[in-house]
């Protein structure tokens, strides 16, 4: 997918509000780049897709695989978790290992957005799903994670280069969001970021 112009330079000056350098959308925002096994002790594979579309080849290529087996969890396994609670875990789990926070200027695309966010949760259930899968970006250092119901999740290199974590480590990014929103309520947008050199961001998108 392609940015307009507009959008990219809005986009790159608000993560620079949250940042030490600012970030070049330049150019295609490239897909999710996913490598790891899909059998137990298997080779590694590489998938390129979104989290679901990646999760969903893995299926075609091991019907019996198990998220349980890879470091992950299954989908729809935190469904009676209440959203604060997901989040709240999440962050405290995030706050022993990497994070280094988040948020963002709110007045600015893509933060001035809001989306509902309960839309964001087919994206994070898919990359907690993937485990320890390596997730990451191709060498623009962007990469549209996932979209569904308008919500897009995006894997943002801070040096401009090509990153990854694991795909299970994202998606408790991406839900620690909720934390570091912009507004009250469950509209959200806003960002993550990582000692690894990359942000989570959520935003409304049109998917």
């Amino acid at each position: 997918m392609k940015f307009s112009a507009p959008l990219l330079l809005t986009f790159a000056g608000a993560l620079t509000q949250a940042q030490a350098g600012p970030v070049s959308f330049a150019g295609d925002t490239g897909v999710l780049i996913s490598v790891g096994p899909v059998t137990l002790g298997g080779p590694d594979v590489t998938l390129t897709g979104t989290a679901k579309s990646i999760y969903e080849q893995i299926l075609v290529l091991n019907p019996d695989y198990n998220p349980v087996d890879f470091g992950g969890k299954p989908i729809g396994s935190e469904a009676s978790s209440t959203l604060a609670k997901k989040a709240h875990d999440s962050l405290l789990e995030l706050t022993k290992r990497t994070s280094t926070g988040g948020c963002c200027n709110c007045n600015v695309p893509p933060y001035n957005v809001m989306q509902d966010f309960r839309e964001f949760e087919e994206g994070w259930d898919y990359l907690v799903a993937l485990g320890s899968r390596g997730c990451g970006t191709g060498s623009s250092g962007v990469s549209r994670v996932s979209c569904s119901n308008n919500a897009a999740i995006w894997m943002v290199s801070t040096s401009q280069r090509a990153t990854s974590s694991t795909c299970g480590h994202l998606g408790n990014l991406a839900k620690a969001v909720f934390f570091q929103r912009c507004t009250g309520g469950t509209d959200v947008t806003g960002q993550e970021c990582d000692t690894g050199g990359f942000c989570i961001l959520l935003g409304k998108a049109s998917c």
